[in-house]
């Protein structure tokens, strides 16, 4: 009953903040303020699928449109044509992106600016699809393969939710997701939900495979976030035996909860065979729509929501190959190569930064020429993990720094945004680098950026220089210069990553 309560409040939550983002996209006035409020008072997660539904209903009234000959539409009788349509849709979603820049620019709200970053991420992605979408019809594959929220409007007071791509069609789960961030949707990722909701439309799990940092689980996790499910990821290792896995399994068929078993191929292979009989005897149970199955010479409840998903890190020692009635239950995606230019530009986006083009192509070539000239060490990483350090870094930094000043001294601003760029990528990168390593980043970075000033350290601030020094005289210690870096990249490295 408190599952059931949840549900149905975060259900009014998301229509009454629906209807409020409805008045306040129909306003002409400068509503800049009015969005911030509604941000304010709205959960995150729900904010965002309140984005979701306006973009899709905006949407599929253009493209309804477009169709005309099929289905004539009301604004056609008010001799509205279809270039103006799109472009005051595009419009729209400008002023929208605009809007949530300018309340991440200027906020010192933490918990607003988690929402924010989360909306941009998403709110780039719909605005890039407005371009393709503009020239399609509603029957339109392009359409049909997005992920696309529908309200639907019952009898009396009741609406729901859907979740659509393609023939696959699903209600939306009404899990309380808090204030969790999103990923940033590339072509990969697209191809990806794709092929993950048409695996549960046929009632079968979903399998991505390729090597460490390409986004294989953070995608099954968003996909979960998108449709309102809770998602829990489970490292799998040898030590699994049959009876972990049953237990599990019956934990997942009676929730409706979403289980994501990473490094799937790590488990034993007897142990796989046996893994093989108990999740197709769930995938029936599914697909025949049985309110009640037989597990394991167990009756359990079955709900339909539940969903079972493996990652695969393919090529490494020690791995075994799926048996071939387990492959069969799985539907393969290979998600090998990361599309690092868009993640960047779209996480420099939704960090405040106007010049995210130009950057995010640097710190691309940047972390390639990293790998491939500086020496070979074990706590080296330039992948994407690196690169999201950088984003943040590089997000703190531009909210803390006082632009106004900088710009009166006729400083232009994609000159300062560099600068702050430069800064978080010197403050994330330099701690680690062995004393050789150092010269090569020097001279990429000289390379990669020739206008910039050669120390390229950020200052740190007096007050933090201050207690350097007060703790210092406390303990009779010489202030080396040596001494008092190692003690500021301790601390930046504290500050840029976990434990």
């Amino acid at each position: 009953s408190i599952e059931r309560e949840m549900k149905e409040k975060i259900k009014s939550c998301i229509f009454e903040s629906y209807h409020l983002l409805n008045v306040i996209s129909n306003t002409n006035s400068k509503n800049t303020e009015k969005l911030e409020k509604w941000l304010n008072d709205t959960a995150g997660s729900i904010s965002l699928i309140c984005s979701e539904v306006e973009w899709t209903s905006k949407c599929y009234q253009g493209l309804l449109n477009n169709s005309l000959d099929e289905k004539p539409s009301k604004l056609q009788k008010k001799n509205i044509t279809t270039k103006d349509i799109w472009s005051v849709i595009k419009n729209q979603a400008f002023k929208n992106l605009n809007d949530l820049i300018s309340i991440i620019r200027k906020s010192n709200n933490e918990l607003l600016k988690k929402k924010v970053i989360t909306l941009i991420t998403v709110e780039v992605h719909h605005k890039d699809l407005l371009d393709i979408l503009s020239s399609c019809i509603s029957n339109s594959f392009e359409w049909s393969s997005q992920l696309r929220f529908y309200k639907h409007d019952e009898t009396g007071e009741k609406s729901n939710l859907s979740i659509e791509q393609n023939a696959a069609k699903f209600e939306y789960g009404y899990e309380y997701q808090g204030n969790n961030g999103r990923l940033v949707i590339t072509p990969l990722t697209d191809r990806c939900y794709l092929t993950l909701t048409n695996a549960m439309h046929f009632k079968r799990g979903g399998n991505p495979q390729g090597p460490a940092g390409t986004g294989k689980t953070e995608t099954v996790k968003d996909l979960g976030k998108c449709m309102g499910r809770f998602v829990f990821v489970f490292n799998c290792s040898e030590g699994l035996d049959a009876n972990n896995m049953k237990n599990m399994f019956e934990g997942f068929a009676q929730t409706g909860f979403w289980g994501c078993f990473d490094e799937f191929n790590r488990i034993e292979i007897d142990v796989l065979s046996v893994v093989a009989i108990q999740i197709n005897t769930i995938l029936e149970a599914i697909s025949a729509e049985k309110k009640v199955f037989d597990f394991e010479e167990k009756e359990i409840p079955l709900n339909f929501n539940c969903a079972l998903f493996i990652t695969m890190n393919p090529g490494y020692l020690g791995r075994s190959e799926l048996p071939d009635n387990l492959k069969a239950l799985f539907r393969p995606i290979s998600m090998i190569v990361p599309d690092s230019v868009q993640i960047c530009r779209i996480a420099l986006q939704a960090e405040g930064f106007k010049n995210a083009d130009f950057l995010s192509k640097k710190i691309e070539i940047l972390y390639n020429l990293m790998k491939q000239t500086l020496s070979r060490q074990d706590h080296y990483d330039f992948g994407l993990r690196a690169m999201k350090t950088v984003f943040s870094m590089a997000g703190e930094i531009r909210r803390t720094f006082n632009f106004d000043d900088a710009i009166n001294k006729k400083e232009p601003e994609n000159i300062l945004e560099q600068k702050i760029f430069l800064k978080a990528i010197y403050n994330s990168n330099e701690p680690k680098f062995v004393s050789s390593d150092i010269q090569i980043f020097e001279s990429i970075l000289t390379d990669l950026f020739p206008d910039r000033e050669t120390n390229s350290k950020g200052e740190d601030s007096n007050d933090f220089i201050m207690a350097i020094d007060h703790v210092m005289n406390i303990m009779n210690l010489d202030k080396i210069n040596y001494f008092v870096d190692k003690i500021s990249q301790i601390y930046n490295t504290k500050n840029s990553r976990h434990g």
